[in-house]
């Protein structure tokens, strides 16, 4: 899938943004077929600007290596919201990042490292709303769930919205806002 789909797929999108073409439409894949209302296509995803920053390689494979570093970084951020020590939520962060569900769906396909990396980040602002009551942690978690979606892998997105929804009900109730 790596090199025959998601790769053809980038190069193809980003080559033609960068000409300043907006690729509606991909004449290359079968008879053709809409591509920028092709949620995989995933143009609008904001870690995308580094296609514009390197060539289409060396950004594709920053892009793969970026879902193990924030999800490190959004997982150490949301133990150490719980009260973990700092020991405890630096092994969760490199056992979160390492684990076989980020590697193995970095390895396959990219989009569904991209829309789980931004679980942690939901639930670390979900934590500090609750705590903190600041509003913007709600907009933090707002910006999680939208780059959830614009990565562009529909399975995920909806266990990411459905384990959100489900702990933000839970700390609610445990919190006595329900």
């Amino acid at each position: 899938d790596e090199i025959r789909e998601f790769f053809p797929l980038f190069n193809f999108t980003f080559t033609n943004l960068k000409e300043g073409i907006l690729p509606f439409w991909n004449p290359y894949n079968f008879s053709g077929y809409p591509h920028l209302a092709n949620w995989a296509s995933s143009i609008f995803y904001p870690l995308n600007l580094f296609f514009f920053l390197f060539n289409n390689l060396q950004a594709y494979i920053f892009l793969k290596l970026s879902a193990i570093i924030l999800a490190g970084i959004f997982i150490y951020l949301y133990l150490t919201s719980l009260k973990i020590n700092r020991k405890a939520s630096l092994f969760g962060a490199t056992a979160f990042s390492f684990s076989s569900v980020m590697l193995i769906w970095e390895a396959e396909i990219w989009q569904s490292a991209h829309t789980f990396l931004w679980l942690p980040l939901i639930l670390f602002s979900l934590e500090k709303m609750l705590s903190e009551k600041k509003r913007r942690f709600l907009i933090l978690g707002a910006f999680g769930l939208t780059f959830s979606v614009m990565a562009g892998y529909t399975q995920t997105t909806l266990y990411v919205y459905l384990f959100s929804f489900t702990y933000a009900l839970f700390r609610l109730f445990q919190f006595g806002f329900v």
